[in-house]
């Protein structure tokens, strides 16, 4: 059997290194907080429609018709 190892030459493989900006306390206490059904149902009439599915291929228009289900 071949061992297989990690070589790293620059860099890290800890995120806390990798110079991404970090939130604040306001910042991550906004992205906690629950998503509301009216955002959710804004989102959904936002959407174009007559347009191809997602990646879930269920189209726009099946949203906007049952919207009241997924909320």
């Amino acid at each position: 059997l071949q061992t297989l190892s990690l070589q790293v030459t620059s860099g890290s493989l800890l995120p806390k290194e990798w110079g991404h900006p970090r939130l604040n306390q306001e910042e991550v206490e906004s992205l906690n907080r629950p998503i509301t059904s009216s955002e959710i149902k804004a989102v959904i009439y936002s959407l174009p429609t007559n347009e191809r599915p997602g990646p879930d291929g269920i189209m726009v228009e099946f949203y906007q018709m049952y919207k009241e289900e997924p909320v």
